[in-house]
């Protein structure tokens, strides 16, 4: 369908134009003429979106929804937590940085651009996963129960994983590459491509295992681990919020803090689901997760 490029074309067009009356322009309101203009974007994507699904007959805005459409709405609350707790770890990183200094601040900014970049060639994994492992659910004809065949589906994963390799190495060759290399990309400044040089390694690192961890998010997913994977990212959350507090608050540990530290912290985050999710995919076929 054209609809959700009609609806980011529209977006893209109106934070265009809302950059240039808002910050370029007369009103010259800085960094909060950007953020209206961010807002007026979404908002205009959200409205082209809104009117395709009323004009297909999808939305009725003169009705409340039902309990049984709330119910399945929220049945899709483990991908809500899933994005959530994600979005929570990269802002923590974000505020961390915010009281590193302006130097530190653009140079996380920078670097923070050409990861997100990464991670979107890396989610594509992770849809893989969601398309081909369906079709090992096999409903029983007697009781109509559906299960997931979990030993059927191991070669299937261990493919969906190890082509995830690729992915990684070329998100590691970018996010190292072009910091080191074109740097004058991003900036012109002296100290901010010191430090956006110096934390590129450590973020590459962290992306060679972002391809992989996604995928195998990917997989728990598709065989409806659900319960253990919400459980896994309210922990984490959790931990990364915990820890963004005491580096706030601890004088000590705050003027510790550095750049780098920030992006070990992302890297250490990614470590911490590539391990858990490989205990967890171990066991698919031998033992099928409880649902």
């Amino acid at each position: 369908s054209l609809n959700p490029t009609l609806a980011t074309l529209t977006a893209s067009l109106v934070n265009v134009a809302g950059d240039a009356a808002l910050v370029l322009g007369p009103l010259a309101m800085g960094i909060a003429g950007a953020a209206w203009a961010t807002v007026g974007c979404q908002v205009a994507a959200a409205l082209v979106l809104l009117r395709t699904l009323r004009r297909k007959g999808m939305l009725e805005l003169r009705q409340l929804p039902s309990a049984d459409e709330l119910r399945r709405f929220f049945a899709f609350g483990a991908f809500i937590v899933v994005l959530f707790v994600k979005q929570l770890v990269y802002n923590q990183a974000i505020l961390l940085a915010s009281i590193l200094g302006t130097a530190a601040g653009a140079a996380h900014q920078c670097l923070f651009s050409i990861f997100r970049l990464c991670c979107t060639l890396g989610d594509v994994t992770g849809a893989t996963a969601q398309s081909f492992l369906p079709r090992y659910y096999v409903t029983d004809e007697a009781s109509g129960r559906v299960t997931f065949d979990a030993a059927s589906a191991r070669g299937t994963i261990k493919r969906i994983v190890g082509m995830t390799a690729l992915v990684a190495l070329c998100n590691t060759a970018i996010t190292f590459s072009v910091p080191l290399l074109r740097p004058g990309l991003f900036t012109a400044d002296a100290e901010v491509t010191r430090l956006l040089r110096r934390a590129a390694p450590i973020a590459a690192a962290g992306l060679l295992l972002h391809p992989p961890v996604v995928g195998m998010e990917g997989c728990l997913l598709a065989t409806k681990d659900v319960r253990w994977l919400v459980r896994h990212y309210v922990v984490t959350g959790g931990i990364a919020v915990a820890a963004t507090q005491l580096l706030l608050k601890v004088g000590a540990l705050r003027s510790a803090l550095s750049l780098d530290g920030i992006w070990l912290y992302l890297a250490a985050f990614q470590a911490t689901r590539a391990i858990s999710f490989v205990g967890r995919l171990a066991g698919v076929g031998k033992s099928p997760p409880k649902r």
